[in-house]
């Protein structure tokens, strides 16, 4: 199952038949397995990353969370999707739950921060993002997200201090080869 599984997450980004084949892995290990809640997972992000096909992500992380709901990353990937659905509540209510398995998984914090600014929760927004940063310093990304929550706020001043930021942690002096 795990050889099927790992060809899978090589060819998932791929198009056409090497999709296809991915998705082909990926069934043929829930087959083998049909309570591996890691195989709908990954089925699930394929469907999400590459192929924007929504609903069958959801269908596949539901599984993957009914199956095993000890993992933080399930709830957080359905959460993405739910968020995407246009179901914040759900999103924030999985993103809770992930929150409350891992404390220091930063992509929950950031994926919380980012439907909070989506709903208007601008403080709630600002203090994930914070914790997000606190968690993960070097992540341009959480740096601009806050940016973005800080001018939601009127905070000018924050923000381009944010944008700042992240802009140094994706300069190419700061790549990991250059420190």
């Amino acid at each position: 199952m795990n050889t099927l599984l790992d060809r899978g997450d090589i060819l998932a980004p791929g198009t056409g038949n090497a999709y296809a084949q991915a998705l082909a892995d990926y069934d043929r290990a829930i087959a083998l397995a049909p309570t591996a809640a890691i195989a709908f997972s990954k089925r699930g992000k394929a469907h999400l990353l590459y192929m924007r096909n929504l609903q069958q992500a959801l269908r596949d992380l539901d599984t993957a969370t009914r199956f095993d709901p000890s993992q933080a990353d399930f709830f957080v990937t359905r959460a993405s999707i739910q968020a995407w659905l246009k179901q914040p509540d759900r999103a924030l209510a999985d993103l809770d739950r992930a929150i409350a398995l891992a404390p220091t998984l930063e992509k929950a914090r950031s994926v919380r921060g980012l439907t909070h600014l989506d709903q208007g929760n601008i403080a709630k927004a600002i203090a994930d993002f914070d914790e997000a940063i606190r968690l993960a310093p070097n992540s341009d990304e959480n740096y601009s997200f806050r940016a973005a929550a800080r001018r939601a706020a009127g905070d000018q001043d924050g923000a381009r201090a944010d944008e700042t930021k992240a802009r140094e942690l994706t300069s190419p002096s700061n790549t990991p080869a250059q420190r």
